[in-house]
């Protein structure tokens, strides 16, 4: 629109206002620019993601079928996996060292799985473990040791079975703790 009548003065304001205008339409264009860029990077990761996703579950489909088709057996996902995990820590408890369904040998241990892999002299196919607090490892282990009579622990001179602790002391300490709790009673 051109304004023959126009002063110098509104003329400078009109194109001042023209530029003005133009600038903001440029820094909103601008703005909606970066947006677009956003949304572009923000999918490029999506689709990154998805094609991860994709390749892992066709990686996870694989190695199912393949020890389906070998071993008639189905993988278990990491997920179950973990949850049925116990937390790792020194398991305290009695072992037992079985030959033929048949306990041959009962030990104990502040770490019984490294106890285990350490009987290299022992004959066994399996083991069985019981976790127990360090304070009860004696009394337990002792009680199977004289229960089970495994042909493979140590024997003395007249034939008996070394056990951490005797029936007898066993005996005599459910005396002194039975005093004791009366005392305290």
């Amino acid at each position: 629109m051109i304004l023959t009548n126009e002063t110098q003065e509104a003329k400078k304001r009109r194109i001042l206002k023209g530029l003005e205008t133009r600038r903001k339409n440029k820094e909103l264009r601008h703005i909606e620019y970066q947006k677009k860029i956003k949304q572009i990077d923000y999918l490029s990761i999506k689709i990154k993601q998805l094609t991860d996703k994709l390749n892992s579950l066709k990686s996870e489909e694989e190695c199912f079928s393949i020890c389906h088709t070998l071993l008639k057996k189905t993988l278990l996902r990491e997920h179950e996996i973990v949850q049925k995990s116990s937390p790792w820590n020194d398991f305290c408890g009695v072992y037992f060292l079985i030959s033929n369904k048949k306990i041959v040998y009962v030990g104990q241990s502040k770490n019984v799985f490294a106890r285990i892999s350490a009987h290299k002299t022992k004959v066994f196919d399996s083991f069985a473990l019981i976790q127990c607090d360090q304070n009860e490892i004696d009394v337990l282990e002792s009680l199977y040791i004289h229960l089970l009579q495994p042909e493979q622990n140590g024997h003395g001179v007249h034939g008996y079975i070394f056990a951490p602790m005797s029936i007898e002391k066993m005996l005599k300490k459910i005396n002194i703790d039975t005093v004791k709790s009366n005392d305290l009673s």
